[in-house]
């Protein structure tokens, strides 16, 4: 029996052979937890612990009940993520006119081929829209979410994580990271604590915007202690660094970048920065975070609990051939306290 290129499982077994690109706030902070799940929605635990000790109890009593605490559950379904392109793969399969039929590739490698490409491109853009939504997730503790139904009609939804208001910090004045009586090292180690007190994470990588980090490099305090030869320490190397990314140096068990990445915000078509080029991320990479994946359910082809899973299918009037990536998404700070988020200029 003949394979078709367009069925879902044969797509699913090609894209597999596509190297996703990468993407640092996703890998750097989500990176240890995946679960892709078989139902379209997920539970989410948000743990919010306490420093609680042990009751003390008189021999006679036994033992003393107390409270489950530390997190609270949501079921949420991720949100469905699917770009679709028209392929012209098909019409390789076809020699066209005068075509040397003892060519270097068949129609069938070329239009596999194709139909590659069109694979990738569409993972590349869901991949930069969960760097998106792991940014989101860190910097604010929420994830936005904006579709149109089937009528056009626009809806907006925010999935808030619970993250402590004070998590969010705006420096000011003598404070500013350009001001020459700033102390750029006592408000990161005043961060630190807040984050060691409120989760227990030790808070060790710094990931600045463009503004930022030349403010940061350029601070007097800072320039006596940066060891800027201090770039390969285990699991930083520079050469496996993303493009984008510059590993600035070590201070005070803090690693420090500067993260230049952009994307075209669908809202307003603008272009924005990942990070803010005026703030900052800290946070503990041993802090607790989940990826999930819902399922992504098709009545006719079925139930698939994978990161991309590929459709095909056709039209008439005009006649077209369309391939579909979809996914469905969700990151989940699940120690949501042991991020911070500071804007450090004016």
């Amino acid at each position: 029996m003949a394979i078709d290129m367009f069925d879902t499982r044969t797509m699913i077994q090609m894209f597999q052979q596509v190297m996703p690109v990468k993407t640092f706030l996703r890998d750097t902070f989500f990176n240890k937890n995946v679960t892709r799940s078989m139902t379209e929605a997920v539970d989410i635990d948000v743990i919010k612990g306490k420093r609680r000790i042990a009751p003390f109890v008189h021999p006679t009593v036994g033992s003393k009940t107390i409270e489950r605490a530390g997190f609270t559950t949501n079921s949420l379904k991720p949100p469905l993520v699917a770009p679709d392109m028209i392929t012209t793969a098909e019409g390789m399969l076809k020699r066209a006119a005068g075509e040397n039929i003892y060519g270097a590739q068949s129609p069938d490698q070329r239009a596999a081929a194709q139909l590659g490409k069109d694979l990738a491109e569409m993972d590349d853009i869901i991949t930069r829209r969960e760097e998106v939504m792991a940014r989101d997730a860190l910097l604010d503790g929420k994830l936005y979410v904006t579709l149109d139904d089937a009528t056009g009609a626009s809806y907006s939804a925010t999935i808030d994580f619970g993250r402590n208001a004070n998590n969010t910090i705006t420096l000011s004045g003598s404070d500013l990271w350009d001001a020459s009586t700033s102390d750029p090292l006592a408000k990161m180690r005043s961060w630190r604590r807040q984050i060691a007190q409120n989760t227990g994470q030790n808070a060790n990588t710094c990931i600045l915007g463009s503004t930022a980090a030349d403010a940061f490099l350029n601070n007097t305090t800072i320039l006596k202690q940066l060891n800027l030869l201090k770039v390969d320490r285990g699991f930083i190397n520079p050469d496996e660094l993303p493009e984008g990314v510059s590993f600035l140096g070590t201070v005070g068990g803090v690693d420090y970048y500067e993260y230049n990445e952009w994307y075209i915000d669908p809202a307003d078509g603008v272009e924005k920065p990942m990070i803010p080029v005026k703030g900052l991320l800290l946070g503990s990479r041993g802090a607790r975070t989940d990826t999930l994946y819902g399922c992504v359910c098709d009545p006719v082809r079925g139930s698939f609990a994978l990161n991309r899973v590929p459709f095909s299918w056709t039209q008439n009037k005009p006649s077209a051939r369309f391939v579909s990536l979809q996914s469905r998404p969700m990151f989940v700070p699940t120690q949501v306290d042991a991020f911070i988020k500071a804007t450090v200029l004016a």
